[in-house]
């Protein structure tokens, strides 16, 4: 028989005398709560663990690194079933039905949460974001293999500040993102070899040039608000050469072009 948190938490919990009660009072959740953990029926608060590994005299690693792997599986089985209803089908009220209903499962997971954050939309659910991105900032605390939910998730409530015309508080958001100036896959190019050296080459290639395209976008908006048509104008169109550079070989940078065709179409250019 396969060994689960639900049957690990039980099983402690019997060596330790104690009835379900009197777990839910130690641990500060109903009875109920216990029953469905050890039913694995639901799994405790992913900040639950620590307390729980206290209270059992035991670590986190026996009560919880064991099942990790299937449980993020099963996590990600629910993430990607939300991405067939937000990028494929377009619906982002369905991706968080089938997020909302996975936290049930798996209560405060940072993976679930920070898809939930995605599917909003800044201006329009600038509230749902600022609810919703601290307790996705809160669910990584302790557990850095989670720090790219927690940065994302302060990126996007930068955003929702923004959106209400609250500077400050946006740019605490942001000033709690760390500067980073390599990233992973800079550096696994540089150390790699073989294939994986070009493989990983070209993945950091156009996740970098999608980053200078939206920054020439910013800085062409810029331009065109304070009237410097030259200037504006004299962006856009290095920008657009370089879509023309790189549209031959990844068809989804010609996208880009559209944001420099708005902009010109608004009369903003």
């Amino acid at each position: 028989m396969k060994t689960t948190i639900g049957s690990r938490i039980r099983t402690l919990r019997r060596e330790r005398r104690l009835t379900q009660e009197q777990l839910a009072d130690l641990a500060g959740v109903s009875a109920q709560a216990v029953s469905k953990w050890e039913n694995d029926i639901t799994l405790p608060d992913i900040m639950m663990i620590p307390r729980l590994a206290v209270i059992f005299g035991t670590s986190t690693d026996d009560l919880f690194s064991f099942d990790k792997n299937n449980i993020e599986e099963k996590v990600m089985e629910v993430a990607r079933e939300s991405w067939v209803y937000r990028d494929e089908k377009g619906d982002p009220e369905g991706a968080r039905r089938v997020l909302f209903e996975g936290l049930e499962r798996f209560p405060e997971n940072p993976i679930l949460l920070n898809n939930i954050l995605v599917t909003y939309d800044y201006k329009d659910d600038a509230d749902e974001i600022i609810e919703t991105a601290p307790r996705c900032i809160d669910a990584t605390r302790g557990h850095d293999e989670y720090c790219d939910c927690r940065f994302d998730a302060y990126r996007i409530l930068a955003y929702a500040y923004k959106s209400k015309g609250d500077a400050r508080s946006a740019r605490a958001a942001v000033e709690a993102i760390p500067e980073i100036y390599f990233s992973k896959l800079s550096v696994l190019a540089d150390i790699a070899e073989d294939g994986e050296k070009r493989e990983t080459a070209e993945r950091e290639k156009y996740c970098q040039l999608s980053v200078v395209l939206e920054m020439m976008q910013i800085i062409a908006e810029y331009h065109a608000a304070r009237g410097e048509k030259a200037l504006a104008e004299k962006e856009a169109a290095k920008a657009e050469a370089l879509i023309d550079l790189f549209r031959q070989d990844r068809e989804w940078i010609g996208e880009y072009r559209k944001n420099f065709e708005r902009i010109s179409a608004a009369g903003e250019i």
